[in-house]
This record gives C-alpha cells, sequence and structure tokens, in this order.
C-alpha cells in the first residue's frame, strides 16, 4: 500500500536514488513536474515541501522509487494486490501496470497543481475526528443541516474519519462533533480534498487523463473511490477523474481484502502512516510493515495477499507509526499523545527496532521515463 499526502520529510529518498538504480524515476519526476525533485525531497525546504503542488509529485517518487527497491530484493510476493491512499493510488496503478511512469507523473502534477488552484480560491479546511464511525459524523452533519456543504472526505478506519468544506462552516461542525466527546484535530493542509469545493478542476484534468493510455492493470488494484477492482481502463479514468470530489473510502477496500481472508500489509512510500488505522480493523490484520529487508522477509512468507502502499524507507519518529490523520495532510499528535508513560515507553522500543533504512539491492526494472 502507498501513501499520499502527509508523508512528507526532509531527507525522504535519499537513501532510494542511486544506490537502488532508482534513477529512472527520479529523471521522470524531474522531466515532467519542470522542478528538482531530488533536491527539494532531500534538502526541502519543509515549507515548500509541504505544499500539495510540490508534494504530491515528491510522494510518488518516492513511493516508486522504494516500489523499485524493494522489487528488486525479490521480497514483493507475486500475487500482491496494491492499493494507494487518495495520490498514493497513482502509485498503486503504476506498479499494478496500469500506468506507466511518465503517464503516472504526467496525472499527479497536473492533479498536484489543479488541487492547489482550486485551494487557493477559496478559504477551506479539513478535519480529522477520532473515535467516531462514518455513520456518527454524518448523522451530526445532517442534524446540523450542512449535508452537501460539509462532506466525509476520509473514511479512514473504523474509528477515524476526516471532515472537509469551507472553513468557517467545518469549524462549525467540529466543534459539535466534539462536544458529542468526538475529538478533532483540523489538519494542516490549505484545501478541502475530496470534496465538491474541488470540482472546478474537473474539465481540464479529465481530459488530462482522457489523453493517458491506460491499460487493464497486470496485477489486482483496489481504487479509492469505489473499494472495487476496476472493470475497464475507462473505470479506472472515471475514477481518478471524480475521486478528487468524492470520499476516500480507504475502510471499505481494506474491508474488502480482509472478508477474502487475512491479509499481510507491506506499507512503501517516505514515513509509515497507514499501518495504524489498518491495524484499528482489529485481529483480521495479520502483520503491517515497512519495507525494509528483514520486515518484508517476514511478511513475505506464503500468504493471501499483500498490500503494496505509501511505504517508508525509514521511520523520523514513532509518532509517524501511530499518530497520522491521514488525509492528504500533515500530522498533528506525537507520540507523547498515546497516553501513559508505559504506552510512551513502548512506542520508543518501538521506534528502536524499526530499520533504519531500504535495502539498496541492484534495481533491474525501473522503466525510462
Amino acid at each position: 500500500m502507498f501513501t499520499g499526502q502527509g508523508a512528507q520529510r526532509v531527507g525522504m529518498g535519499s537513501d532510494v536514488d542511486e544506490a537502488a538504480k532508482s534513477k529512472a524515476v527520479w529523471d521522470c519526476a524531474c522531466d515532467i513536474s519542470g522542478f528538482d525533485v531530488r533536491r527539494m525531497c532531500w534538502k526541502g525546504p519543509m515549507g515548500k515541501l509541504s505544499e500539495t503542488r510540490y508534494q504530491q509529485v515528491a510522494v510518488t517518487a518516492v513511493n516508486l522509487a522504494s516500489y523499485y527497491a524493494l522489487k528488486a530484493s525479490r521480497l514483493l510476493p507475486e500475487d500482491s494486490v496494491f492499493i494507494g491512499h487518495s495520490v498514493g493510488e497513482y502509485s498503486a496503478l503504476h506498479a499494478s501496470g496500469a500506468l506507466d511512469l511518465e503517464q503516472t507523473f504526467k496525472a499527479v502534477n497536473a492533479r498536484a497543481i489543479g488541487m492547489q488552484t482550486q485551494a487557493e480560491q477559496t478559504k477551506e479546511a479539513m478535519y480529522a475526528v477520532k473515535g467516531g464511525s462514518i455513520v456518527q459524523v454524518n448523522d451530526v452533519i445532517d442534524a446540523m443541516g450542512l449535508h452537501g456543504q460539509v462532506v466525509i472526505a476520509n473514511d479512514n478506519s473504523p474509528l477515524q474519519v476526516v471532515i472537509a468544506g469551507n472553513s468557517g462552516i467545518v469549524k462549525q461542525v467540529g466543534t459539535e462533533l466534539s462536544g458529542r466527546r468526538l475529538p478533532t484535530v483540523r489538519l494542516a493542509v490549505n484545501g478541502a480534498w475530496h470534496s465538491p469545493l474541488m470540482a472546478g478542476m474537473l474539465p481540464e484534468y479529465g481530459s488530462l487523463l482522457r489523453s493517458l493510455d491506460i491499460r487493464m492493470p497486470s496485477s489486482q488494484i483496489l481504487m479509492n473511490r469505489s473499494a472495487q477492482e476496476p472493470l475497464s481502463p475507462q473505470e479506472i479514468r472515471d475514477n481518478l477523474t471524480y475521486h478528487v470530489v468524492e470520499t476516500v473510502r480507504w475502510r471499505e477496500t481494506v474491508e474488502k481484502l480482509l472478508q477474502r481472508n487475512k491479509a499481510r500489509f507491506l506499507e512503501v512510500g517516505p514515513r509509515k502512516v497507514l499501518c495504524a488505522p489498518v491495524s484499528r480493523h482489529g485481529s483480521d490484520v495479520v502483520g503491517c510493515a515497512q519495507p525494509s529487508e528483514r520486515s518484508a522477509r517476514r511478511i513475505a512468507q506464503p500468504i493471501p495477499s499483500v498490500l503494496a502502499s505509501d511505504a517508508t524507507p525509514r521511520c523520523a519518529s514513532m509518532a509517524s507509526a501511530d499518530r497520522q490523520m491521514i488525509g492528504d495532510a500533515t500530522p498533528v499528535p506525537d507520540c507523547g499523545s498515546l497516553g501513559s508513560q508505559a504506552q510512551t515507553t513502548h512506542c520508543s522500543q518501538m521506534l528502536r527496532s524499526l530499520p533504519s533504512h531500504l535495502p539498496a539491492p541492484r534495481l533491474q526494472e525501473a522503466p525510462a521515463c
């Protein structure tokens, strides 16, 4: 599984460049986007790296460079199922064979520019809601008479959703939810991603997607908009077009995989953020790890399916593992918010046990852009 926005950090991807022969990924990202993706990932500044226009391309580059390093290690099971959260879905589509490298970065670059442009036109906001289900949150929105004005942008897990809308109105809903003992946290984003407020970008973005030669995936993939496998290239195109104004159905995607059998999840990208919401599905999740050689070998034992998503070559802080508010957003809480001293100690121990970097094997299959 591939992560989306909110996973960025200065220095990301520096251990999966020349050492992993992932030069083709970085060069293609730079050529298509028109900015030095390597330098921004490795040197920052963080303020610019966090801007949607740059962040989506940068995270995608790290995702795919990490994916090819993992693939070259021969540690990725052949029967993998691919998923990606929000913009991470484009990495999953590339890994599944639906998009080539150039098409992937063309789509992501256009998406990033379109979303940034829309966000600059109005005052928008997103709030993560902890401890509440999508049904509970929708009931509150409906009771306030704000259906359609505030929407569920991300249905991340049974106990976490993200709401989006006009900043003033969504703040009212956040206050109401907090009063009902459903804590909310405003996310560090400047737009209302996956909401009708992004509709202005649809004509131009849809035209760009129609120009791409999208193929049927050669590996299984579940898409965010439908939580289903696509049945045609046109369905993939439609899902990508309308996904920017509709909910990320992450909870349903994970549940769909778990219905098939117990699944192990392998997270690929710049920071470990997706395993936390996946783990909230309970005992049906039998494993979730980052793509170090050690963890990949453990998780790649004979299993029914593995998800490849936004993974992390290394974890900068333990907070990354369990705090993330996912949803094209920067994480807010930290390790100290876990609660008891025992939990915090456990958190630190987990951090020390995480592998420091991806292996640097010879990359044999990175396609030219």
